[in-house]
């Protein structure tokens, strides 16, 4: 029994709908590799957006680990870690500090019109 025309367009909207759930499924080709990095959409944006946060959790994890090795009577080497710390913090608290600061002049900015109204004569 042959397939009406619906029946052929609703399989061909499906498939469609199917393929298009999961964007970096698909083999990426650099066309220009000379330019840059050329890797998958899915690597490059965990990436991106993870590389920062996992970098500071472990090296906190890291500092963490040393200041358990260190002596409870070794002193100099428990400040040394807390420094190293302390420092981590502050560069993460510096980064947090900038990006407020440019959500809020963002914010604080009158809002530039997109279109004006029409004027009547």
């Amino acid at each position: 029994m042959p397939l009406t025309y619906i029946e052929k367009a609703l399989i061909i909207f499906t498939l469609t709908l199917l393929s298009s759930c999961m964007p970096w499924t698909s083999k990426f080709k650099c066309p220009k590799p000379p330019l840059g990095k050329c890797q998958s959409i899915e690597k490059t944006y965990r990436e991106t957006d993870n590389q920062r946060s996992y970098k500071n959790a472990e090296t906190l994890n890291t500092l963490l680990e040393k200041l358990k090795k260190c002596g409870s009577n070794d002193s100099k080497c428990r400040e040394n870690i807390a420094e190293e710390i302390r420092g981590l913090f502050a560069e993460m608290g510096e980064y947090n500090r900038t990006r407020l600061k440019t959500l809020s002049q963002i914010l604080s900015s009158p809002p530039v019109p997109l279109r004006y109204p029409p004027k009547i004569v």
